[in-house]
């Protein structure tokens, strides 16, 4: 459970445009520190609140495995 804990909480640090229809979204741990490790190809299931309307959805993380203090998603719209 410390090492893998069913949901934890993440803060949006910084966006970075890709292209026009590619953007990556760069997270950290609320609080600081490093997030659970993960291997290449993995995904983490992101819950969000837009507007009064919870929703889930599934993203791969594309920063390297080795570095553990923020994720990066890259999403094409």
């Amino acid at each position: 459970e410390k090492l893998h804990p069913k949901r934890q909480q993440i803060v949006l640090n910084e966006i970075r445009y890709e292209t026009p229809s590619t953007s990556t979204f760069v997270f950290s741990k609320k609080g600081g520190g490093n997030l659970p490790p993960f291997q290449a190809g993995q995904y983490i299931n992101l819950f969000v609140n837009i507007q009064g309307v919870s929703t889930a959805r599934p993203y791969s993380i594309s920063s390297s495995p080795l570095i553990r203090d923020k994720y990066e998603l890259t999403i094409k719209r």
